[in-house]
């Protein structure tokens, strides 16, 4: 995600080298494990400032809402504080908040680090779907120790080390019915 400088070597997107652009300048989402929700606000104004803190209107933001919040099931929540959430509730509201802004303006990538490791089964299931289909517009990196979650991807990657202090990278494509 480039938020610590790296020791050596570059990031490339889009051919560029971003290695000193300021990580708000990439255009590159992210959500951590530990979510990024504004404890002030509730679970609709979280959602909300996605849309607006990447300029649509204020008024269209509010048409948009209700979508989001259906589609995460969050309708009992839409007036609860975030620190009154369950570490599940939190995750479907951080996933409604990064949609949010994705809708406006979509990045090329983005990292989910552990993201799902609060939700049940059926969430995991609405998550896994939800990223299906976003994935027209954004690729999406999930970091993920969720059974679930890797039978949804379209490719696995990951990282051995067969000999010591030696990393290897493997590649596996996967074919989903849908």
């Amino acid at each position: 995600s480039g938020l610590v400088p790296p020791d050596s070597g570059e990031i490339i997107l889009d051919g560029k080298n971003i290695n000193h652009t300021p990580p708000g300048k990439r255009g590159i989402g992210m959500v951590f494990q530990d979510y990024a929700l504004f404890p002030h606000l509730n679970v609709e104004e979280n959602i909300f400032y996605g849309f607006v803190s990447q300029g649509m209107s204020k008024k269209e933001a509010r048409k948009a809402i209700a979508p989001l919040v259906e589609l995460f099931h969050l309708e009992a929540l839409q007036k609860r504080k975030t620190d009154l959430l369950s570490g599940g509730e939190k995750t479907m509201t951080a996933v409604a908040l990064l949609f949010a802004t994705y809708q406006v303006r979509p990045s090329p990538f983005c990292l989910l680090d552990e993201i799902d490791a609060a939700l049940d089964e059926a969430n995991v299931l609405r998550f896994v779907q939800t990223l299906r289909e976003f994935g027209n517009v954004s690729q999406y990196i999930v970091i993920t120790h969720n059974k679930r979650t890797v039978a949804g991807a379209g490719t696995l990657l990951g990282v051995t080390m067969e000999e010591s202090g030696v990393s290897k990278l493997i590649t596996i494509k996967l074919e989903n019915d849908g």
